[in-house]
């Protein structure tokens, strides 16, 4: 989830950028002519200023259940949803100039820490500054750790760009009437993401299952400017999880910058911080060939198991090793290696079909007993108990959009097990049953 919200922010400060330029169609205007309005924009856009005000409603208890269903392994972390805020509002002032240059303020927010808070690139370093906390961060981008690197790279203009056409080519748009808004007369669009929407998006296979099924029931109304091409207004909606609004207050193109404002100083008496190089993640999964997956459970102790019926014969198209446990050094994937003393890996192996994408892990647990007691059915929104190859396990099942995960231990050698995806309980069940 962390990594779907990472690459769902620069989106959303795209939107800014979307205007047109003043020439009308005429009375048979098209939805696909809208957007290739907008998206031609996008690439002509040099330099963007706007104030928008955001607006969330989170559905919590719609939430643990996605998240649950989604990823039981991580289940525990609940409480932190039931934390969220029924709401929350923001107000950012937003400046932007290709390629590679970012603004970010917050001007107000019902979010405290959040209030005053900059985050700003001039290309070559980043800063982040907390009023909260008074205090300023800032490191060069090169050496920035994976996550937030990513973060940045996708606000240059060529990443925002490819990002916005995924976007269109991974949803059905339509034009269903106009409305005023805030005075003004604007197009409203219907978007909806089209069945098949997570293969466009440029996501791991492994989570391509579970970002569709989070996908299904999500729709979104944006209105367009009729005289100036620009979106005034977008509502992002989904049933499990609750309500987006972004509203346009002002926006200027393609006016000058001054570049200092893609630098922050720290203002007087606040604590300046300089974050040093990070090394990459050891969470961060990594590709293997199923031959190596076999060999390194050899090295550990303990055998992958398989699944000897797929349904709608799937096939595996994916195997990564799940690596945020890490492993003593030395074994079969060669520089794939982690400090000693530190905890075996997992994996996880990725068979997909035209109707039944799933994923089976496979975490090596050594001594324990069972399933964590942090790992509940009270934890687990919507799970239920069930037992599988002759042990207790849990069941989460969403039959409407027929997504299934089963959680349990295998006593022998030991490992935890999920099989989760685009599956009935039956078929899940029996995938379950047939490993070896």
């Amino acid at each position: 989830m962390k990594w779907l919200a990472l690459r769902t922010v620069p989106v959303l400060l795209l939107i800014p950028v979307l205007a047109g330029c003043a020439t009308g169609f005429g009375q048979q205007i098209t939805a696909e002519e809208i957007v290739q309005k907008m998206r031609d924009t996008v690439k002509n856009t040099q330099t963007v200023h706007s104030t928008v005000d955001l607006l969330v409603n989170i559905d919590r208890e719609g939430l643990k259940k996605r998240a649950g269903g989604m990823a039981p392994g991580v289940t525990g972390k609940a409480q932190h949803i039931d934390e969220l805020p029924d709401s929350a509002s923001a107000t950012l002032e937003v400046w932007r100039q290709k390629p590679d240059k970012v603004r970010v303020e917050v001007d107000n927010s019902t979010i405290e820490e959040m209030q005053g808070a900059i985050l700003a690139s001039d290309g070559q370093k980043f800063y982040a500054y907390s009023a909260a906390k008074n205090t300023l961060y800032t490191g060069m981008l090169d050496e920035m750790d994976t996550g937030h690197s990513r973060w940045m790279d996708m606000m240059k203009s060529d990443d925002l760009e490819q990002a916005l056409d995924k976007l269109i080519a991974a949803s059905d748009i339509k034009l269903v009437g106009t409305e005023q808004v805030a005075g003004r007369n604007t197009y409203r669009l219907e978007i909806t993401p089209r069945p098949d929407a997570a293969d466009g998006l440029d996501l791991p296979q492994a989570m391509r299952t579970q970002v569709a099924v989070l996908l299904n029931g999500a729709k979104a109304t944006l209105w367009v400017d009729k005289d100036r091409w620009i979106p005034l207004k977008l509502v992002l909606e989904h049933p499990d999880v609750g309500r987006f609004n972004y509203t346009a207050v002002s926006l200027e193109l393609n006016q000058p910058i001054d570049p200092a404002l893609f630098v922050v100083q720290a203002p007087p008496g606040a604590k300046t911080v300089e974050l040093e190089a990070r090394p990459q993640p050891q969470s961060d999964p990594q590709p293997v060939t199923i031959q190596q997956a076999r060999q390194v459970a050899l090295q550990e102790g303990w055998k992958l198991l398989e699944p000897a019926y797929v349904p709608d014969n799937a096939t595996l198209v994916e195997v990564l090793r799940v690596i945020g446990a890490g492993r003593h050094e030395g074994d079969a994937l060669g520089p794939l290696t982690f400090p000693a003393g530190s905890d075996r890996p997992g994996f996880q192996l990725t068979y997909a079909s035209p109707d039944a994408d799933f994923t089976l892990s496979e975490f090596y647990a050594g001594d324990a007993a069972g399933l964590p007691d942090s790992l509940s059915k009270s934890q687990m929104v919507g799970a239920g108990e069930i037992t599988v190859r002759g042990v207790k396990g849990l069941v989460f099942e969403d039959k409407v959009r027929r997504y299934t995960s089963l959680v349990w231990f295998e006593k022998e050698p030991g490992i935890f097990m999920v099989v989760s995806g685009k599956l009935t309980l039956e078929e899940a069940l029996k995938i379950a049953e047939g490993l070896k």
